[in-house]
Order: structure tokens, then C-alpha cells, then sequence
């Protein structure tokens, strides 16, 4: 979405900005730059009419995958980082321009400039969000530098169980989606007729039912569990058949596992009634 903002409203980027970084997806320079000031007026404009538009007090901005390379040919982004103290890492930085690796996530970008760089950037958003009395969503990796303030946020966690254990204990309000069993676009199977992705391991009907997304949690832990929930996107979707396959059942083996305790949950019980589910989504959808 940033990458047709960028192309729709070229002002928006660094006029001095110079060469080229590449996201995971193959997207070249595709990332707001959190040192050019119009970016802020237009992200302030946007977010005024969500909130007049939809009734909620939580936004979530995304934040995520930001490429290593990000903003490195941009020279304010470059006097952004001098400015803060930090011209050694500014001068590394600058050295990543025309590095086409596709270094993503939330490791890849740890400690880096680009990390620091998006920290600043998501403080003056929450900021403005918090001005408006809307709390401030995101993917885990807004928690990069712990900036954000955590009373006014949440994150929603991706990678792992365990990192999203390891937030909720820093005191971060969490929303459990790992990719290797909440991801819907994930193969069902290892079998090559099976559709979906596969980059986070595949997960039947079965294992997405039986899966404990607060295992390992402590106490302390799980008072900042706000929920898990199902995650879908498009590129495996070649047609309705394939959708059909890859989200049902597994959409209603995550919601009856979000809302059951573990004692009362039952493979047995929910596969059984797993055959009337497309009757029923099929009826709803009419």
C-alpha cells in the first residue's frame, strides 16, 4: 500500500533520495520516510478520516517488514540520524544504497538504523493517535528500541508463541497470530496438490484446532494476552475453490480455540461437525 502512495503522490518522497532497496516481496523503495515532514500530513490526514469513518479507538498502522537498506540513499533520513547523535550509523547506513537483498522483519533491521529510524517514526504517530484518543496497533516489530508507549498500544505477534510470550512479559498488550498455525494462506499438507504458501511451515485442520497459542505462558504473561486471531493473504488465491480450501475449517478450528479452554476443547466433537461448515458458509454468503 505505501509503494502506491509513493507512485500516486511522488512528493511524498525524498526528493534527494538516490538508488534503490528492495522489500521481502520485491517492492523497490516502498517505505514512508519518517524524515520528510509531508509524510506526516498526509498519514494525519488519513488518519482523521478512519476515525471520523469507523467508530473504534484502535488503529493498526502495520509497521512491519521494514527493509534493512530502507532510506539509505535518502539524505534526510541520513541527516535525521546525525542529528540524533547517531553519525557513525548514519555512515553505515549510507553504504547499504543499491543492496538488493530483500533483509526483512523483525530481526534483520535489530540495532540497525533503519530500526532507529522507524522508532521515531512510530513515536510521532502514536503521539498524534494518542491525541485523538486511539490506541496504536501494530505488527511486533513496533516494539523495535521499546519506544512506543505501551499504556496507548498494542502488537500483534507473528513469528512465534514464544515472541509474543517474550513482549507480553516487557509489558506489551499482545494479539497471537503465529504464521506456522494461524497464517491461513499455509498449506494444509507438504503434499505438492495441496495449495498455499509454505515460508512458515503448513498446518492441517487438526493441528490449527489442537494448537496452544499461550503455551509456555506465565501468569504475568498472559494478563497482557488480548486474543489470537486468523490471518489471510491473497497470493495463493487463484480461485474461490482454493480459498474455500485453505480457510475452511481451519477459520472456525482458531475460533472455537480462541473462546474454549483447553479441557473442553474436542477433535473428536469438532471434526465431526465440520462437514456442515461449507453448507453454512455457503447459505451466509448468500
Amino acid at each position: 500500500h505505501c509503494y502506491a502512495v509513493l507512485e500516486a503522490l511522488p512528493h511524498l518522497r525524498d526528493p534527494g533520495e538516490h538508488g534503490e532497496y528492495q522489500s521481502v516481496q520485491g517492492f523497490p523503495n516502498n517505505c514512508l520516510n519518517p524524515a520528510h515532514e509531508p509524510v506526516y500530513g498526509f498519514l494525519e490526514t488519513v488518519f482523521d478520516e478512519l476515525i471520523a469513518l469507523f467508530p473504534s479507538k484502535i488503529l493498526h498502522v502495520g509497521a512491519d517488514e521494514v527493509p534493512l537498506a530502507a532510506w539509505s540513499g535518502s539524505p534526510l533520513a541520513l541527516d535525521r540520524l546525525k542529528q540524533t547523535g547517531d553519525a557513525a550509523l548514519a555512515e553505515q547506513h549510507a553504504k547499504l544504497v543499491n543492496t538488493l537483498g530483500n533483509h526483512h522483519g523483525a530481526d534483520a533491521i535489530e540495532g540497525s538504523a533503519t530500526a532507529v529510524l522507524q522508532a521515531g517514526f512510530l513515536q510521532r504517530v502514536q503521539r498524534f493517535l494518542a491525541s485523538r484518543g486511539v490506541v496504536t496497533g501494530g505488527w511486533e516489530e513496533a516494539a523495535h528500541g521499546d519506544v512506543i508507549e505501551k499504556d496507548k498500544s498494542y502488537l500483534v505477534g507473528w513469528r512465534s508463541v514464544e515472541v509474543s510470550a517474550e513482549l507480553a512479559g516487557r509489558g506489551y498488550d499482545i494479539v497471537v497470530a503465529p504464521g506456522q498455525r494461524y497464517y491461513l494462506d499455509m498449506s494444509q499438507s507438504t503434499a505438492w496438490s495441496e495449495p498455499g504458501a509454505g515460508w512458515a511451515g503448513w498446518s492441517g485442520p487438526q493441528e490449527t484446532y489442537e494448537f496452544e497459542a499461550t503455551r509456555g505462558w506465565t501468569e504475568e504473561q498472559l494478563k497482557h494476552l488480548m486474543g489470537v486471531q486468523a490471518c489471510i493473504w491473497s497470493e495463493p488465491m487463484t480461485d474461490r475453490a482454493v480459498f474455500d480450501r485453505l480457510v475452511f475449517p481451519r477459520l472456525s478450528a482458531i475460533a472455537e480455540a480462541g473462546w474454549t479452554r483447553k479441557e473442553a476443547k474436542s477433535w473428536a466433537r469438532f471434526s465431526a461437525l465440520a462437514g456442515l461448515m461449507p453448507n453454512l458458509y455457503g447459505h451466509w454468503a448468500d
